[in-house]
């Protein structure tokens, strides 16, 4: 009687087998409404090198290790795809798939259907990049520049690349979870931020926050009016 997962060969274990089912896991990052992530895009957002990504899906050198195996499961596992150790190092068990498969963006609306209104532009501009965000200004810590009831986007960065963002006005997502709209600046901590309000005269009871652990950086690069203005 033949078994559900037969069991690995020599074929399955080698190194070129290994990297052709690395290579078809990003390959499901592709989604209708964006294409599959580089590996400057994975670098971007999760510190792998893009030239030691390419080495594991092109089989250079040993190949892809253990060690890689696990690191590429995370990080996919953070793109809502599943996948087995066995499966990625030996070919056997279940393929990998897609999960929360619900929560996926909409199929992006064609640009003559798109009404005149901020929630459909705001809507039209994350369809256009794969990490864009957008934030709905909800007090005056950034006022003149950003105002109760505008809208802010940007495009997400990740790790060591929002240093590369002091000094720019910024939507940031802390470690603890919490989401501001401020100016980013270097904290005497290592690896940690400050954050600033551009309004002296705020309401806000704490306009800055310092030596902050910042998880995600978008800097504001389009901003959609409110009423007011």
């Amino acid at each position: 009687m033949a078994t559900e997962n037969p069991p690995p060969t020599p074929l399955t274990q080698s190194k070129e087998a290994r990297a052709q089912r690395l290579h078809q896991l990003r390959a499901l990052t592709a989604t209708h409404t964006q294409k599959q992530l580089s590996r400057a895009a994975i670098e971007r957002k999760y510190g792998l090198s893009a030239s030691t990504l390419r080495h594991w899906e092109e089989g250079y050198g040993i190949g892809l290790t253990e060690d890689g195996a696990k690191q590429a499961i995370d990080i996919y596992q953070q793109e809502h795809i599943a996948c087995s150790f066995s499966w990625l190092m030996e070919g056997t068990g279940p393929p990998p798939q897609r999960v929360r498969a619900a929560q996926e963006r909409p199929t992006p609306p064609k640009p003559s259907d798109l009404l005149n209104t901020r929630l459909s532009e705001c809507e039209y501009f994350k369809t256009l990049h794969p990490e864009a965000v957008t934030l709905n200004v909800k007090d005056d810590t950034m006022s003149p520049f950003y105002k109760p009831d505008d809208v802010v986007g940007g495009i997400r960065h990740y790790r060591a690349f929002i240093s590369d963002l002091i000094g720019k006005d910024c939507i940031v997502e802390t470690k603890t979870g919490n989401t501001y709209l401020r100016r980013l600046q270097k904290s005497t901590v290592p690896g940690q931020y400050n954050l600033y309000s551009l309004n002296p005269n705020t309401k806000v009871e704490r306009p800055h926050e310092y030596a902050i652990e910042v998880r995600m950086a978008a800097p504001v690069v389009r901003i959609w009016r409110g009423k007011k203005w």
